[in-house]
């Protein structure tokens, strides 16, 4: 058999988190670095218990599978694989850690008759995994919603291919000492928040289901744009609340004792006091009226995204990463939150035990899969409505652009989920009780318009 292999490089400084895109943490779009080579930089841990530019016909059910998985002798086709991650975000980070610990993808790669040589390359944020991807330097990569709604806007020759992690909870954070104890407080107050990124999208989203608008300024709130998110996360001088992302505000919640008044989930925090009641985990009914329900005030989703040469040229390879990050993510439901969350602590520069909150709440482990669905293409479309009335995007995204990005890799990952077995069912997909779902991208044929 031949030999794995990975290059593995120094990993220069990345902060606390890359806020998305849709920050993104998954895929921060507000913090700027070097691209650099990502390391394994640690061993799995211990288990502690048992264990998808062209425009495609919107209507057109995803490719037929071209390639299956390689099933008697035959030469391995060589390849180096250039694989992005985001070693501070959620999912993306301690799911990509894992494929790079075990050699998950170069296992994968001979079932579907490669031989591939992958490099891990650590993206700063997700414009550096869309300029790596249509400059050829950069094959497969995370990014938050944000930057792929606007690639498909521009017609770019990128494919999505997977979710990268979802379910991230933002918050509204407050100093432990202030007089603002729910979101009505916040009137005539200045919000920290980064312009440009996801976070204005996210404290949006958290504002309109309450106050009948999105416009902080015509709610009379102030919104204070600051350069990084450690001032965020600390609710720094000159501002009176802020916006965050759950990393950055466990760091300063078990620091400082920042705490915080309500989630993008739409339930309140610890510093909640009014109509409602008093502290955490009381659901705050005007979050139900939210178009991105049942998953909260937001719906999180980073994807992964392929160039479309890599799928033209080498389809296998592209599958054979699809049935690393399946098997990846069934091996992690398998370990306690904070097992998994000792792969990204140090990222992260959480203690896993303080961390695990963000492995617990990760959608990948929660579904058990992280193949894309008609759901993900209505929250793509919700949020490209919010993008556009915020000037964010060059013009607006249509349903049948949408479907069609998606349906382009439906054929690849059905290569990978058969290859996987085949989970989850049709009956699970269906289930949007819990999040949004529904028919997966090598079904768009049965996809309707929301």
């Amino acid at each position: 058999m031949t030999r794995r292999r990975t290059r593995r490089r120094l990993l220069t400084g990345i902060g606390l988190l890359l806020v998305f895109s849709l920050v993104a943490a998954a895929c921060g779009d507000e913090e700027t670095a070097e691209t650099t080579q990502a390391p394994a930089t640690t061993q799995a841990p211990a288990t502690t218990q048992a264990p998808a530019t062209t425009q495609a016909p919107a209507t057109t059910q995803a490719p037929a599978t071209t390639q299956a998985p390689v099933t008697t002798e035959a030469p391995l086709t060589p390849l180096t694989l250039r694989l992005g991650r985001f070693p501070a975000g959620a999912g993306a980070a301690f799911l990509t850690q894992f494929m790079i610990n075990e050699d998950l993808v170069e296992e994968a790669g001979l079932e579907f008759g490669y031989d591939l040589d992958v490099e891990w390359l650590n993206m700063a944020n997700a414009v550096a995994t869309a300029q790596s991807l249509l400059s050829g330097d950069l094959d497969i990569g995370p990014m938050g919603s944000a930057a792929y709604i606007a690639l498909v806007v521009e017609e770019q020759p990128v494919t999505p291919i997977a979710v990268a992690e979802g379910h991230f909870k933002f918050l509204i954070a407050v100093r432990g000492d202030s007089d603002i104890r729910n979101p009505q407080d916040l009137v005539g107050r200045k919000v920290g928040t980064i312009f440009g990124t996801g976070l204005v999208d996210a404290l949006a989203a958290m504002l309109e289901p309450i106050f009948g608008t999105a416009d902080a300024e015509e709610i009379g709130i102030e919104l204070v744009n600051v350069s990084g998110i450690a001032p965020l996360a600390t609710v720094a001088e000159g501002m009176d609340a802020s916006i965050v992302t759950v990393p950055s505000w466990l760091s300063a919640r078990e620091d400082l004792g920042v705490t915080a008044i309500y989630n993008s989930y739409g339930y309140t925090e610890d510093h909640y006091e009014g109509p409602l009641g008093s502290g955490a985990g009381i659901l705050i009914p005007e979050a139900e009226n939210s178009p991105f329900w049942p998953d909260g005030f937001v719906s999180h989703r980073a994807i992964t995204v392929a160039r479309d040469g890599i799928i033209e040229d080498h389809p296998g390879a592209v599958a054979a990463y699809l049935l690393a990050t399946q098997r990846a993510i069934e091996d992690l439901q398998m370990r306690t939150p904070a097992n998994v969350a000792s792969l990204s602590s140090a990222d992260w520069r959480l203690l896993p035990h303080v961390a695990a909150p963000i492995v617990s709440e990760e959608l990948l482990l929660l579904r058990g899969w992280a193949w894309l669905t008609e759901g993900e293409a209505e929250v793509m479309l919700l949020q490209g409505d919010i993008l556009l009335a915020a000037g964010s995007l060059s013009g607006p995204v249509t349903w049948d652009a949408m479907m069609a990005s998606m349906a382009k890799g439906g054929g690849v990952a059905k290569m990978a989920y058969d290859a996987a077995g085949g989970v989850p069912g049709a009956d699970v997909f269906a289930d949007v009780t819990v999040d949004r779902r529904g028919p997966p991208a090598w079904e768009t044929g049965s996809w309707t318009a929301p």
